[in-house]
């Protein structure tokens, strides 16, 4: 444009150093983000195999030393237990070192059918040792009015009943940790309640009785 025959030159200056300071630093984080995902999926896929060969050595071993003749009782109970648990900490580690679900931050539940009494049972055996430690009882009841059968992922529900009765062993001070199942409703969904506290025993060892179990020593009395 002009004025009075004099050319006239508009400008808009704006300082764009800061929004350009921006866009390099968002650039510099997400080369640092990219280059962390490439490094920790080189180090879950080499850690994968570091970790599952010893527990599959375990397993294995473990099934083998299982049909040596002349083991007893107590000790064929205490292999049966490895074994059991290092199927379970195995999946928890094919769960762990799997990328993609990481990532996709999704893990599918199984829908399996599966005895409440036996996934409970192993949880409290891998909590007994500590238990036997503070002479605690450890102790479960399974009301009639659940299933005797289930269906749904009983290794992601052993975990959790093993946090829990973990963490209630842990700060319980004396007496027993009780864990008692019962459903809701008839076909409806099931509820777990732990409980701390009581008298306690003078010796560990292990009972059993029908739709529950007892860690404890039944030849002593509780205290």
């Amino acid at each position: 444009s002009s004025i009075g025959g004099r050319d006239i030159v508009l400008m808009n200056v704006r300082d764009v150093t800061r929004e350009h300071e921006s866009r390099r630093l968002l650039r510099a984080a997400k080369e640092r983000s990219d280059a962390a995902v490439v490094a920790k999926s080189a180090f879950l896929a080499n850690t994968s195999h570091e970790i599952r060969t010893p527990l599959n050595a375990i397993i294995a071993g473990s099934e083998l030393l299982s049909e040596i003749p002349g083991m007893t009782p107590d000790q064929a109970e205490l292999n049966d237990m490895v074994v059991r648990a290092s199927k379970t900490l195995l999946s928890i580690v094919n769960d762990v070192l799997d990328f993609s679900k990481i990532e996709a931050e999704k893990v599918t539940l199984e829908d399996r059918p599966f005895v409440l009494e036996s996934c409970v049972d192993l949880s409290l055996e891998m909590q007994s040792i500590k238990a036997n430690a503070k002479r605690l009882v450890l102790n479960y009841i399974v009301d009639d009015s659940v299933p005797w059968r289930l269906v749904g992922d009983e290794m992601r529900l052993r975990q959790v009943v093993t946090n829990l009765i973990s963490n209630a062993v842990k700060f319980t001070a004396k007496g027993s940790v009780q864990l008692r199942v019962r459903a809701l409703a008839p076909g409806e969904d099931l509820r777990a309640a732990l409980r701390g506290g009581g008298g306690g025993v003078s010796a560990p060892g292990t009972t059993k009785r029908p739709r529950g179990g007892s860690f404890e020593d039944p030849s002593e009395d509780e205290r």
